[in-house]
């Protein structure tokens, strides 16, 4: 029989798994929000691209079945001095079901030492990228508030709605042993991620006041009531 310490560790690296998928909307370091023609652009300090790399890095994209860039951002994965780029296509919305394009886009001086394009991978000049994948993200709904997270296991979004709504406006138990401390540095209005094994549920937060590290939730549910049995957090 699996026991309840080695359930919540396959909870804790399937959460750091999705976590690390979501690492490129929480961007380490100080950073820049602005938007013009159409595309979102989200960069960390050390991660500016100048306008002709902006061009070589969609003329990339369009190589790689992004037919529309939405969104580019660039993330830098402290303390490493390792930083990337990632290209977001267009959003098609079905319900709840939020299904794009992703391309993780390297560049030269980014990347390990060493490191270079891989023989499938297409380059222009110092940006490389390898194949474009989905990305699928599920709309959370608490009021008129939207949040996205990574597509739930085991769960309904309704589901996680209930229990986002419970967690914001405090309405669960803490267990003794769980970690009271670090209540406040979660940041209830970041959810990443919401999943189901068996009866053992996590809840990933990102931390408050920064743009690195996020807290996970081991949650139980008895009929309306939540208990937060462990708190676990996770700085890359």
């Amino acid at each position: 029989m699996i026991s309840m310490k080695a359930i919540l560790l396959m909870i804790f690296v399937f959460t750091f798994s999705l976590s690390l998928e979501a690492d490129e909307a929480r961007p380490t370091g100080k950073h820049t929000l602005t938007e013009v023609d159409g595309i979102l652009r989200e960069y960390v300090d050390r991660g500016v691209l100048t306008k002709e790399e902006e061009k070589t890095v969609i003329e990339l994209a369009k190589k790689r079945g992004i037919e529309k860039v939405s969104e580019i951002r660039t993330y830098y994965l402290l303390p490493s001095s390792l930083r990337g780029i990632s290209v977001y296509g267009d959003e098609q919305v079905n319900g709840r079901e939020v299904l794009s394009l992703m391309l993780r886009v390297n560049r030269k001086g980014w990347t390990r030492a060493g490191r270079s394009p891989e023989k499938t991978d297409i380059q222009l000049g110092d940006f490389w990228a390898g194949e474009a994948s989905p990305r699928k993200t599920t709309i959370l709904m608490v009021g008129k508030e939207e949040y996205r997270i990574s597509s739930p296991h085991g769960l309904t979004a309704e589901q996680c709605d209930s229990m986002l709504k419970k967690l914001q406006d405090g309405k669960f138990t803490l267990a003794p042993t769980a970690q009271k401390k670090w209540l406040a540095g979660i940041d209830w209005k970041k959810p990443t991620s919401f999943s189901k094994f068996g009866d053992n549920i996590s809840a990933s937060f990102s931390a408050k006041g920064r743009e690195s590290g996020w807290y996970t939730l081991n949650i139980s549910l008895n009929g309306e009531k939540l208990l937060i049995s462990e708190i676990m957090l996770a700085m890359p």
